[in-house]
């Protein structure tokens, strides 16, 4: 089955806010504005208390907030290789000497980097720290 992301991402961005989180009992899946979601230990149906329990702190993890980043960072990895793909195509990837020589070659090459480095980013996801070094260190390369 292959999910519709599109609607994923509709529904997310209408659901109720959270944080999502898992109430006391461990039966029902709570935000700061309501009740979002419950299972009850008479409706396990053979599965047992700790099997609601585990599918209500399920329901919590998959809030909206976490479905939006997952989209968001599935949509960046589809662009990611949609421009690596796109170098490999030009034939860019292919390394010889006449490259050297050709106008914007070097140009080419840090607009590669600076690409690669998204795609790595959106793999690695690093701390906010590392992505302010790696930009100025772009912005210093490419002065």
């Amino acid at each position: 089955m292959k999910p519709d992301i599109a609607e994923l991402k509709r529904l997310a961005q209408k659901a109720t806010p959270g944080p999502w989180a898992v109430r006391e009992d461990g039966f029902a899946v709570v935000s700061e504005a309501c009740w979002v979601a419950g299972t009850d230990r008479r409706s396990a149906r053979g599965f047992g208390e700790e099997s609601s329990k585990t599918t209500a702190a399920y329901i919590a993890a998959a809030n909206p907030q976490a479905i939006l980043a997952l989209i968001e960072r599935l949509e960046t990895l589809e662009e990611c290789l949609k421009t690596m793909f796109g170098y490999m195509e030009s034939g860019f990837l292919v390394r010889d000497t006449t490259h050297d020589s050709e106008p914007g070659w070097a140009f080419r090459m840090v607009q590669f980097t600076v690409d690669l480095g998204k795609c790595y980013r959106a793999i690695s996801a690093p701390d906010a720290a590392e992505l302010e070094k790696e930009a100025a260190a772009i912005k210093d390369a490419t002065k």
